[in-house]
């Protein structure tokens, strides 16, 4: 029995050693294993040669972490390596670094025999380009209709710094100003601007327009608005097509100056002076302007310009004026006082030379001509108007105006020898003293007519209204 025992007992610890055996020839096998070398290159997507020191993971088709380096630059190359079992295998290449984005690349690595290193690709890895802070605006809408209103927003057109509000109207679409300062809205003449719904420089456009700077402007309304009833004239309700000057809100009650001074060659000049103080029942502007440059016009955004109208020789201007409107009683009553003095010096010289050509001799023919204009206008204008159960309105108007011209021509005729010599001379003098006083009275009766009462008066004279003219012929004796 014992011996029995012995026997098992010895078979039991055969076996064991056997199977110690195998297992161990089984971890020697895997050990010797072969192995295959993993590598790629990591370059720069936008500049092909620049390589880029990648760090770079190596993972199976789960996902899963294998291993992980780093690039090795080597020359121009930067490059990796990784030794994997040379067996038929799937893999993730995955290559991070700082600026760039991160770069992944699957394969699948089918080794061939004797085959001891395997190329995966060249990775192009793309910068990250992180950009400034942007302020983004919406587009605004140039212009507007509202009803029978049309509205121009000022802050959606790009001016020039230093820009006034002719400058603005010009790039309106469907509007346009022609040499004399006139504004037309799709064809339709624009009768005068109002500031914030005054009438406040009535009649001016042309001052406003080329003073009032545009980064002041808020938006312009057109529209057409019904004349008080004290200004009716006549059984016809006319409206007048006005375009309303909105002041941005820190503008409204503030003050503003604007002045522009310049010189140039042969003795020519430019100053004026623009000022506005804006209140909440007082609105008070002067401006005063001097030059010798002979325009007053600007070309078009469109690029029209015409020439032929420009005056010729030396032309000085100087003026000056001021306004002041007065609104009380909650606008129903309202005052306005406008003054204006306007000097004028035209200088023209003009000389001339013409030869006509002839078989019998050449005819040459001379002209020299002188022209000057002097011109004082001096005028006032007074409105007091007022609105409540009787509505009353007076219009008290003056102008003063004192026009000199003289002009001297001489003209000769040679051929061979002097023809003729014909002199011309003029002078003018005309002075001209307008007034007028309209007085309206009127209120609405139960019935709801309205009943108005007009007083007119005017007075004006042209005297003296001297005028002479000479000319004289001296021709030559051709009998010698």
């Amino acid at each position: 029995m014992n011996r029995k025992k012995t026997y098992i007992l010895t078979l039991m610890l055969l076996i064991c050693s056997v199977s110690a055996f195998a297992s161990k020839q089984d971890e020697q096998k895997i050990s010797k294993q072969k192995t295959i070398i993993v590598f790629g290159n990591v370059f720069d997507s936008f500049i092909k040669n620049l390589p880029v020191r990648a760090k770079v993971t190596l993972m199976s088709e789960d996902s899963l972490v294998i291993d992980t380096t780093t690039c090795h630059l080597e020359k121009i190359l930067s490059r990796y390596y990784f030794h994997v079992p040379a067996v038929e295998k799937t893999y993730i290449i995955k290559c991070s670094c700082q600026g760039y984005d991160d770069n992944y690349f699957s394969f699948s690595m089918k080794p061939r025999k004797g085959q001891d290193e395997y190329y995966v690709t060249t990775h192009r890895m793309k910068k990250i380009h992180y950009l400034n802070e942007v302020t983004v605006k919406a587009t605004r809408i140039q212009v507007a209709y509202r009803g029978d209103t049309i509205v121009y927003d000022a802050s959606a057109f790009n001016l020039p710094d230093g820009s006034m509000l002719d400058a603005l109207v010009r790039q309106l679409p469907g509007a346009k100003i022609n040499d004399r300062g006139e504004i037309y809205i799709h064809g339709e003449k624009i009768d005068y601007l109002t500031l914030n719904g005054n009438d406040f420089f009535k009649g001016k456009n042309q001052v406003i327009m080329e003073n009032l700077p545009y980064f002041t402007i808020k938006d312009l309304k057109v529209y057409h608005k019904d004349r008080p009833l004290s200004e009716q004239n006549g059984i016809e309700r006319r409206k007048d097509y006005v375009m309303d000057v909105r002041l941005k809100k820190k503008y409204v009650n503030s003050s503003l100056v604007n002045g522009e001074t310049g010189a140039g060659t042969k003795d020519r000049w430019k100053a004026r002076i623009f000022g506005l103080m804006m209140g909440d029942e007082t609105h008070i502007a002067t401006f005063a302007n001097t030059n010798n440059t002979n325009e007053d016009r600007k070309p078009g955004m469109d690029g029209s310009w015409d020439p032929a109208s420009s005056p010729k020789g030396v032309k000085t201007t100087k003026q000056a004026g001021f306004t002041l409107e007065k609104n009380t009683n909650g606008y129903r009553t309202r005052e306005n006082l406008d003054v204006l003095a306007k000097w004028d010096d035209d200088n023209i010289r003009e000389i001339d030379h013409k030869e006509s050509f002839s078989s019998e001799g050449n005819i040459l023919k001379n002209t020299t001509s002188t022209t000057q204009n002097k011109n004082i206008d001096l005028s006032l204008a007074q409105v007091y108007a007022h609105e409540g159960n009787i509505n009353f309105y007076t219009e008290f108007f003056l102008n003063y105006s004192n026009q000199k011209r003289y002009a001297e021509s001489i003209d000769s005729l040679f051929q061979n020898k002097f023809i003729n010599l014909q002199n011309y001379y003029s002078n003018t003098n005309h002075k001209m003293f307008d007034t007028r006083l309209h007085v309206n009275f009127g209120f609405r009766l139960p019935w709801r007519h309205y009943l108005s009462l007009d007083l007119n008066g005017a007075y004006n004279t042209n005297k003296p209204n001297n005028s002479s003219t000479n000319q004289s012929i001296y021709y030559a004796d051709l009998s010698k």
